[in-house]
């Protein structure tokens, strides 16, 4: 993982998987947090068919990560999911709209605001989690124990298990 952090990847939230489809892209241009999972989940050498849209499709596409907390038994390469703590709607009530280039036009409310990919774990600190983080303006490490402490962050969701 420490190729995505050094040097760190500019945080740009609109640059998806479709803008940053590498790693060079990535750091000319920036990515948001989709992106960098994607990219990470890549250079384990998992092929996967993930949307390359956004979140909201990932999320419809591996219900896992919409899921209620499952940190538990986590393993490196593991997608995990982050959202407020007291979203305005539940996942499972929230209604899509798109606009007529098909971009969900109602993002702010998905529950779900987040995504990273656990780095390793073990250790005094716990699990570290990979991310683009627009706190810190670049894809970064933290203890999965340092997102309670961001309102974005605060919610744990779901995992997306990687076998590697």
């Amino acid at each position: 993982m420490e190729q995505f952090i050094s040097p760190p990847i500019p945080y740009e939230l609109l640059h998806g998987p479709l803008t940053a489809p590498d790693i060079a892209s990535a750091r000319q241009n920036g990515a948001n947090c989709y992106a960098l999972y994607r990219l990470a989940r890549k250079a384990l050498g998992v092929e996967e068919n993930l949307p390359s849209e956004g979140l909201y499709e990932a999320v419809l596409a591996v219900p896992s990560l919409g899921a209620e907390d499952r940190t538990g038994d986590l393993r490196v390469g593991d997608g995990i999911s982050f959202g407020p703590q007291a979203p305005k709607i539940a996942i499972d009530r929230f209604m899509p709209e798109f606009d007529e280039q098909g971009y969900l036009m109602n993002w702010r409310d998905f529950p779900i605001r987040h995504i990273g990919i656990v780095a390793s774990v073990g250790g005094d600190t716990g699990p570290q989690i990979l991310h683009a983080s627009q706190y810190d303006g670049k894809s970064t490490i933290w203890p999965l124990d340092m997102f309670q402490n961001f309102p974005r962050y605060a919610r744990q969701f779901g995992t997306h298990r990687t076998e590697v």
